[in-house]
């Protein structure tokens, strides 16, 4: 995995298991496997995997609120883009919830 070396100890590792399938070497970190492209695709858009992630990091770290990327997906989602909000916000409460599990 590109980034698992660069990570701090006690760091956390999100990584999406629809498109890695081999396991983290190091022990010292906390690791979070996400199906994400499967879970986009249950929901209706592979394209959401991204959010998913998001999900599932925002979760595990607490750096920003729930709903402050709601607030942000629902200011930059206007126009053709708002047909796909809520399914942004499903992917990310997946995302959170599947991380929650883990956690």
């Amino acid at each position: 995995m590109r980034f698992e070396p660069t990570l701090a100890e006690s760091g956390i590792l999100v990584m999406n298991t629809s498109m890695i399938d081999r396991e983290p070497q190091r022990k010292d970190i906390k690791v979070i496997k996400i199906p994400a492209n499967d879970v986009a695709e249950k929901l209706g858009n592979v394209k959401a995997q991204n959010m998913v992630m998001l999900g599932a990091f925002i979760e595990a770290t607490k750096v920003v609120s729930k709903e402050s990327v709601f607030r942000a997906l629902e200011k930059k989602m206007t126009g053709k883009k708002a047909a796909f909000l809520d399914l942004n916000k499903k992917a990310v409460e997946e995302g959170m919830r599947l991380a929650r599990e883990q956690l």
